[in-house]
């Protein structure tokens, strides 16, 4: 069990977490999706109707909790900018009241820096020297300040 605060519209409500439940969803930003310091980041989650929930909330790990723009009973929208001083891994959480707080499966975005990356790794599937040939696919992983990647 966790306990949480969860602000919204002006209030805030005590209460103790239960287990992540897939009924309480982030539709948007995606897994993995890609941003940069400054952008502006839209939110959107998705409530289960079975849910009944009176209020919801996103916390950003690290960061603090979101102000909701939109809440419907079954979903719920808002919006955030990246600060300009954060670059790697941002996770987000959807939270609903319903009585208890109920989490939702975490999504992590990237944020990657705005300075150019201090490194650069060619990843091959296999385990030695050579070159490309098509249709052989190729990664590249950037090492940017801080360690972050």
């Amino acid at each position: 069990m966790l306990a949480v605060l969860l602000a919204s519209g002006g209030s805030v409500l005590a209460t103790t977490a239960s287990a992540v439940d897939p009924r309480v969803r982030l539709i948007s930003p995606a897994e993995g999706q890609q941003f940069a310091p400054g952008d502006k980041v839209s939110v959107v989650g998705e409530i289960a109707p079975s849910l009944q929930a009176t209020d919801a909330g996103v916390g950003l790990r690290g960061l603090g909790g979101l102000t909701l723009t939109g809440f419907a009973g079954t979903g719920f929208v808002a919006s955030f900018v990246i600060p300009e001083f954060y670059a790697g891994p941002l996770t987000l959480q959807p939270e609903a009241y319903a009585g208890r707080t109920v989490l939702g499966p975490t999504v992590t975005i990237k944020v990657r820096p705005r300075t150019p990356p201090i490194e650069l790794s060619v990843i091959n599937r296999h385990n030695y020297p050579a070159l490309a040939q098509p249709p052989e696919r190729l990664a590249v992983k950037g090492l940017y300040a801080n360690g972050v990647e």
